[in-house]
């Protein structure tokens, strides 16, 4: 019988890891400036990047540090865990305290139901992100790669999903991934510097 340790590592394999890293990167830089005003000028508390928070969010999972709810995506978990580890990075620098932890409470609700303005916010920073990517000029030109990114819009996380949405062969899906993952990087750049 597959123990929990394994049966988490064995789900986690499975996954896009290279799609969902890109998105929790996003995810870390908006949650780290919406909520805590971080910018190039004003860094996280010891000098962390967003980067590092995103890898420490999906490290915890892949070191079993955090356990997976079969109830939520893991996505959404990992996208909790980003902002646990940025509320206690400042929880640590404001209280001087060695351990904080955010109620567990607050995680379940966080993850289903925002506040309105910060989800109004999320939406307002994701639509901005394929409005720019679809007006990119690579992305423009080309059916294949519009197609690819309104699979991503439409909820496709895995391969499987983008083939399913796409129709095209999981080779080529490899190939427009890396061409998108180039454009996204340019997209994020752009306007992370128009909002600071």
């Amino acid at each position: 019988m597959v123990g929990p340790d394994e049966q988490q590592l064995a789900e986690l394999r499975c996954l896009d890891w290279e799609d969902i890293g890109q998105r929790v990167l996003i995810y870390a830089r908006y949650w780290a400036k919406a909520h805590y005003f971080w910018s190039e000028e004003n860094p996280l508390p010891g000098e962390k990047t967003p980067e590092d928070i995103a890898k420490e969010a999906i490290s915890a999972f892949w070191e079993g540090l955090r356990r997976l709810n079969p109830k939520y995506s893991v996505l959404v978990q990992i996208k909790g865990a980003v902002r646990s580890i940025l509320w206690n990075l400042y929880a640590k620098k404001e209280s001087k305290l060695t351990s904080a932890e955010e109620p567990a409470f607050f995680n379940d609700r966080l993850d289903n139901g925002p506040s309105p303005s910060a989800q109004l916010e999320s939406k307002d920073y994701e639509r901005s992100i394929f409005e720019s990517l679809y007006e990119h000029e690579r992305v423009a030109r080309s059916k294949e790669l519009t197609k690819f990114v309104k699979a991503f819009q439409d909820g496709a996380v895995s391969v499987d999903e983008v083939a399913e949405a796409t129709g095209f062969a999981v080779k080529r899906i490899y190939q427009l991934r890396r061409d998108l993952k180039e454009i996204t990087a340019e997209v994020i750049i752009t306007i992370n510097s128009i909002r600071t």
